[in-house]
C-alpha cells in the first residue's frame, strides 16, 4: 500500500498534513537551504502532537550531500 509523507519545514505544517490524511511527516527546517535538521525542541513537540509517524531530516548543513571526514 503507497503512504503519503509530506515534507514539513514547522510544526504548524505537519499538523494540517496530519490533518489533510498524510501517513507520516518529514520535519526539517529552513526551505532556503533544501531542508536541514530541526533542532531538538521542535522534535520533542511534533512528538507529542503529532498521532502519525515522524521521520525527521537528519541534514547538518545546506549544500551538497557530500561531506568531509570531518563532518562525519
Amino acid at each position: 500500500m503507497k503512504k503519503l509523507e509530506i515534507a514539513c519545514f514547522n510544526l504548524d505544517s505537519a499538523l494540517i498534513a496530519q490533518n489533510a490524511g498524510a501517513d507520516r511527516v518529514e520535519l526539517c527546517t529552513d526551505i532556503s537551504l533544501g531542508g536541514i535538521t530541526p533542532n531538538l525542541e521542535m522534535i520533542q513537540e511534533a512528538r507529542q502532537k503529532l498521532t502519525i509517524d515522524l521521520y525527521v531530516m537528519i541534514r547538518p548543513r545546506g549544500g551538497n550531500f557530500v561531506y568531509s571526514d570531518t563532518e562525519l
